[in-house]
């Protein structure tokens, strides 16, 4: 048997529930017993150990579905996801970008439609504490030059930055679940409302934040992002909102840090 294939097994056996099927079996062919343990032990060991530490790491990376669900229920919702999603990358950080759409899948927690929504928000988090650091932007370079090449830029939101569209309030339900003091009393109520949010979830600095968002500044900012250059920009934000004062988004964004660099049109490919 190949090495790609034995690999194979074993990695299949690291999914699998321990019982004696034929993938576990196959695996145990590769393993010395030991004194004390058989061949299908030791694989169940190092089993334990793998899914252990993806469990550990969904935990980490999903803290606010973990409190809203309980201990147990997210440990079962877990189980069931790795059962499902094998680690596929040497990063453990990569791992449990699926969980969302396995949540809005997942029939148990069809009476709750906004958990989902919570760990999209949750996923972008640790992808944005996670991102690189942005250099500040270069007012000086940027004041050099005319006012008509600024049309040609291609301005860039931080590279540690999440655009993030939500039917249910996930930010005040995100913050409401941040305290760590068990007194009910001092919890944050608010309605469960289905509408439009928008949020901009990123970093500045060593600060994590989630910026609540105008229809009008997400789609700005979203449009930077798809748009080729500024100019490409505003002419789809004007189709879509003709009275819109684009000058003033612009302001806007880069005062408040989402708008950190730029480029010339020309070097994109």
């Amino acid at each position: 048997m190949k090495l790609h294939e034995i690999q194979r097994l074993f990695m299949d056996a690291m999914y699998e529930t321990p019982k004696l099927d034929e993938v576990s079996v196959s695996a145990d062919k590769f393993i010395e017993p030991s004194s004390m343990l058989s061949a299908s032990n030791r694989l169940a060991i190092y089993r334990g150990s793998v899914r252990g530490g993806l469990l550990q790491t969904l935990a980490d990376i999903y803290p606010v579905l973990k409190k809203l669900l309980g201990d147990k229920p997210f440990e079962g919702l877990c189980r069931r996801y790795i059962d499902k999603n094998p680690s596929k990358s040497s990063n453990i950080a990569d791992y449990g970008h699926n969980v969302p759409s396995f949540i809005a899948s997942f029939s148990p927690l069809s009476d709750y439609p906004y958990f989902s929504n919570v760990a999209s928000l949750e996923w972008a988090w640790h992808q944005v504490f996670n991102e690189a650091d942005d250099s500040p932007l270069n007012f000086e370079q940027l004041g050099a030059m005319p006012p008509e090449q600024h049309l040609q830029l291609k301005f860039k939101r931080p590279k540690a930055s999440h655009l993030l569209q939500s039917p249910w309030p996930v930010d005040q339900i995100w913050k409401s679940n941040q305290s760590k003091d068990t007194d009910a009393s001092n919890d944050e109520t608010f309605e469960l409302i289905q509408g439009e949010y928008f949020l901009f979830v990123w970093r500045n600095g060593y600060e994590m934040r989630i910026d609540r968002l105008t229809a009008n500044e997400w789609q700005f900012l979203n449009l930077l992002d798809q748009s080729t250059c500024f100019s490409e920009a505003v002419e789809e934000i004007l189709l879509l909102s003709p009275n819109i004062n684009v000058s003033e988004l612009f302001t806007s964004a880069i005062q408040n840090g989402w708008i950190v660099d730029f480029e010339s049109s020309d070097l994109i490919p």
